[in-house]
């Protein structure tokens, strides 16, 4: 799923994608292409959503053709998404009367991001004259046949404080806001079936009256799985797929549609269509989004078309690195953008190969972003919060930081059963310190003064100079005693408030941890 509302992307960024999707083996891009703070196709039905709805950033329907034409050249097909009764702001900026709030309400596209109380109002008769415009327009240019709805994060408020809408709800006995959702969606769903397109909706259109044909796309997770399919219903699964998240691949290799040992009867299993990574853009730009999917989506693709006992997650990074190889000859971005970006930060008077941007740059790689919605709570949620920051330049799954987590646990387990080889290990230790240090020396004391932007990076690679102290002056006392001997709980006890200390993100650089801070500090305090 690509999201082109929140921040635009436009058709070269989607064909890119598609490329990207042949390679890996991954069929279906799915288009969201309406919300809160956009509606990003053109109608030739009604021009006004789109013109008053998304500031002139828009596919034209000869672009979508284009898409399309594209996608199938290689085996692939292409489902749009039309959100509907919430995230529906954009709707509004040409519709006001179609949305649930006060009659004299005006609109416009939201900036932010969030839960929005703009709600379409299903009581209104209205509303089905332009749907039945709008989605058959939109059948006749879209041939799969699958037409995703939405359907989720309706908040009700809207619904709740609007007289005419509660008594719709008691008049046709629907008994609450959940059921009038339900009545909407089979109205859709009427509508879809005269355009000979399939319903898709996200778990919340789940009720006893959803057409037996609709799909379920879960993405509370397993729960919503278990439930759409003892109900009869196809399910897709993006509960564990949020590529957005910034999770390492190890954890998206980890989850299947199906996982073992689920209650579902055989028939229920097979209504189980398989998984979509969700690609939500509040905080990717054209020049950061392909960092963010791959290559960690190979990683989901691969689970998606193997079975469940391939669960080998060393071996999956060792071809992963290969693969990002491909995707990078494919044309793909993730590589060479962050490597603009680097360049970008330490300062037009440095080189791309000069000794500073090798530095920021082996910072950067050590390091990655912050996780789930961490980022909403540390900087503004806004289209207009600028992207390109240090936090942008790191990558979601570090394999710096996983190298040295391998060679610190295979030191630890060196001391224990094989002491002719711990000190070769606590040397390799040794030389990957020295190396960060020397990146993180020159990334605080002459990046820093020079590039403003840089100025909250310094702290951060201050943080990891001293963390590095720490951890040299722990390897020594380690190896001068024995092997059972541990450091006691008072000095694991201050080990862990420097590493919280040390790991909390800064508002601007934003990284959430360097991995191998903790992995540093577990030297002093790791008793496995």
């Amino acid at each position: 799923m690509i999201d082109a509302s929140r921040h635009w992307h436009d058709t070269c960024d989607i064909r890119r994608i598609i490329d990207g999707m042949e390679l890996v083996k991954l069929n279906v891009p799915h288009l969201h292409l309406t919300d809160d703070q956009g509606f990003r196709i053109e109608s030739k039905t009604h021009p006004e959503l789109h013109m008053l709805g998304s500031d002139c950033l828009y596919f034209t329907q000869d672009q979508i053709c284009g898409i399309i034409d594209y996608a199938a050249a290689r085996t692939i097909r292409v489902v749009p998404e039309f959100d509907m009764p919430g995230h529906a702001t954009s709707w509004g900026a040409s519709h006001p009367g179609l949305l649930s709030g006060p009659p004299c309400a005006t609109y416009t596209i939201e900036q932010r991001w969030g839960v929005f109380d703009p709600t379409i109002d299903p009581s209104n008769p209205a509303l089905y004259e332009l749907l039945s415009d709008f989605l058959g327009e939109m059948a006749a240019l879209f041939p799969d046949s699958f037409m995703h709805i939405g359907g989720g994060e309706n908040n009700g408020k809207q619904w709740n404080t609007n007289e005419r809408i509660q008594k719709f709800i008691t008049e046709n006995n629907l008994k609450h806001n959940h059921g009038l959702h339900a009545w909407f969606n089979t109205r859709l769903a009427e509508i879809l079936a005269r355009n000979n397109k399939t319903l898709v909706g996200w778990d919340e259109i789940i009720h006893s009256g959803l057409p037996k044909n609709a799909i379920v796309h879960s993405w509370r997770g397993p729960k919503g799985v278990a439930e759409a399919a003892a109900a009869g219903h196809r399910v897709i699964l993006s509960h564990g797929y949020y590529i957005d998240l910034n999770q390492p691949a190890s954890d998206h290799y980890g989850v299947d549609p199906l996982p073992a040992g689920d209650a579902l009867a055989p028939d229920r299993r097979e209504l189980v269509l398989g998984g979509e990574a969700t690609m939500w853009s509040e905080w990717v730009s054209p020049e950061t989004i392909d960092s963010r999917i791959w290559p960690r989506t190979a990683a989901i693709a691969e689970r998606l078309w193997s079975p469940q006992a391939a669960r080998d997650v060393s071996d999956m990074h060792r071809r992963l690195a290969i693969v990002s190889l491909r995707l990078d000859e494919t044309g793909m971005m993730h590589e060479k953008n962050r490597t603009s970006l680097l360049r970008r930060l330490a300062g037009d008077m440095f080189a791309p190969a000069s000794p500073e941007v090798l530095a920021l740059r082996m910072l950067s790689d050590a390091c990655e972003p912050v996780k789930q919605y961490a980022r909403g709570r540390l900087q503004l949620k806004s289209r207009l919060n600028p992207l390109g920051g240090f936090v942008d330049a790191t990558v979601p799954d570090s394999a710096s930081a996983r190298d040295f987590n391998n060679n610190v646990s295979a030191y630890l387990e060196a001391r224990k059963t094989d002491s002719e080889k711990a000190p070769a290990l606590a040397d390799a230790l040794r030389g990957q310190l020295a190396e960060w240090h020397q990146a993180a020396q020159i990334v605080s004391t002459r990046l820093a003064k020079r590039s403003p932007r840089l100025k909250d990076v310094a702290k951060f690679a201050n943080g990891v100079l001293y963390a590095i102290e720490q951890t040299e002056n722990a390897l020594l006392v380690l190896e001068k005693a024995p092997s059972e001997v541990m450091p006691s709980a008072d000095v694991k006890a201050t080990c862990d408030q420097q590493l919280a200390a040390l790991t909390k993100p800064s508002r601007r650089a934003l990284p959430e941890r360097c991995r191998e801070i903790r992995e540093w500090c577990f030297i002093c305090h790791r008793t496995d």
